[in-house]
């Protein structure tokens, strides 16, 4: 309901959507072999609210390059700083 959704049309339309963007940025951290956790997520929903997946996925592949590994917390860090 905060976020507008008031039918099953728009409720299935925004599960789509955010499956897409989760199942990207498991990808891009190379996690494909599994479904993301509950943090993981949670990540996920946090950064919706303010950025569009193709940023998401930026702030992931940057994590990759620098660190060479997945990092939520990582990317986190770098789309808080992107968002400042």
């Amino acid at each position: 309901a905060e976020d507008g959704i008031d039918s099953v049309e728009k409720a299935k339309e925004q599960t789509v959507l955010f499956n897409k963007t989760c199942f990207s940025v498991m990808k891009a951290f190379g996690l494909n072999n599994r479904n993301p956790g509950d943090s993981e997520i949670n990540f996920v929903k946090k950064w919706e609210q303010v950025f569009l997946p193709d940023i998401i996925i930026e702030a992931c592949n940057r994590t990759i390059q620098a660190i060479h590994q997945p990092s939520f917390d990582y990317a986190d860090k770098i789309l808080l700083n992107w968002q400042k």
